[in-house]
């Protein structure tokens, strides 16, 4: 702006001036501070969406910075739990063989006991099949022993009778040449009285 020298001829002047634009610049001042009001309204609005967005990547930035600690603490616990996995599987495996070792063993006493059960049921049933043998033998064997005995009965019987006619024999043949004659039995039987000599 040109600087002028206040003189009372351009003071007038100016005032005439004034006097001549005072109304038509009037308007033109209150646009003017509507549209710095305006323009101060709109760097606020925008100042507040600017705070607004900046809160918002705030926040988003530590949800992010929450998410990340999150999955550095899911990854350290998968880790740890792969390390105690990794220490606890030997323990595992020999609880694991160790029950199996059991349950075998228990399987074989099982066995063995049914073994032995079944081993002495057969002993007592070889047992009671021999008792009856024992038993049936016994009995074959008195009934044999009872036939022999009454053989030998009847055969002394029959000796006897044998003896007893061999004597008879004996006494009927008189001369001893092993043959009965008419003459021996009637010296025999009339020596016994039997028949008489006139007879």
């Amino acid at each position: 702006q040109k600087r002028h020298k206040h003189t009372p001829e351009s003071s007038c002047s100016r005032a005439e001036d004034m006097g001549d634009r005072g109304p038509s610049r009037a308007p033109s001042q209150a646009s003017s501070l509507g549209s710095k009001q305006r323009m101060v309204d709109h760097l606020k609005q925008q100042k507040a969406e600017f705070e607004q967005n900046q809160k918002a990547k705030e926040r988003v930035r530590e949800e992010n910075e929450r998410i990340k600690q999150k999955e550095r603490e899911i990854k350290q616990a998968e880790q740890e739990r792969l390390r105690l996995e990794t220490l606890e599987r030997p323990k595992i495996l020999n609880a694991k063989r160790e029950k199996l070792i059991a349950e075998r063993n228990t399987r074989r006493l099982l066995q063995a006991e049914s073994s032995e059960k079944i081993l002495s049921e057969k002993a007592a049933e070889i047992a009671h099949k021999n008792e009856l043998r024992t038993a049936e033998v016994e009995r074959y064997r008195e009934i044999v022993q009872a036939k022999c005995e009454s053989r030998s009965e009847e055969a002394t019987a029959v000796e006897r009778k044998q003896e007893e006619l061999r004597r008879v024999f004996v006494y009927l043949d008189k001369n001893g040449d092993g043959l009965i004659s008419a003459e021996d039995l009637q010296k025999r039987l009339t020596s016994l009285g039997c028949i008489t000599r006139t007879s």
